[in-house]
């Protein structure tokens, strides 16, 4: 309940959740929010869609979001229903969604929880691009051993407060379940 929050060294004054997209961050939730019944297009720029004339322009979408996956080295067809693709294409679908946004700093809770182990691994292969690439990424999970695959440092939250954290020669899973639980 106290602390700044700064993106690329710029403190956010107002914490809403257009404040904190227009500062670049983004959050992919568990339950996914994308509408199974429009395309992947539409989900990623729902409330954000590019217009001509006046109208939303489907073809730029299209285009914007095959742009997208191309970046995130992935391939998804943006014209497809969200409904008639497998659940690990919703996920890289919420993030193209993010990423549309011109996310900077991307929050991922617990983004494995429904995917099968080879999905897992090309997410985490994507996370890492995206790291490459500059973009932050605050990973939540209770998978210990993706959070030691993937973390550059660990903030563990017992309680509502920090209970601690790990630079990366720190972590190890001992390490991380002593935070947690606050004994070995």
């Amino acid at each position: 309940d106290a602390g700044t929050i700064a993106v690329g060294g710029v403190a956010l004054t107002t914490h809403t959740p257009e404040a904190s997209r227009a500062a670049g961050i983004a959050m992919n939730f568990q339950e996914m929010s994308l509408i199974p019944t429009l395309s992947v297009a539409q989900n990623i720029f729902l409330t954000n869609e590019p217009t001509r004339f006046g109208l939303i322009d489907d073809a730029k979408a299209k285009s914007l979001a095959l742009e997208i996956f191309k970046e995130m080295e992935v391939e998804v067809d943006p014209s497809r229903t969200v409904e008639s693709m497998p659940t690990a294409l919703w996920q890289l679908t919420e993030i193209a969604k993010a990423l549309a946004q011109n996310a900077k700093v991307l929050i991922m809770d617990e983004p494995t929880a429904s995917l099968a182990k080879h999905e897992a691994e090309g997410l985490f292969a994507l996370i890492e691009r995206l790291k490459a690439k500059g973009i932050a990424i605050v990973y939540i999970s209770h998978r210990l051993g993706e959070v030691h695959g993937l973390a550059d440092r660990v903030e563990v939250l017992r309680d509502g407060e920090n209970a601690g954290h790990l630079a990366r020669t720190e972590i190890s899973h001992g390490a991380m379940v002593k935070l947690m639980v606050g004994r070995d």
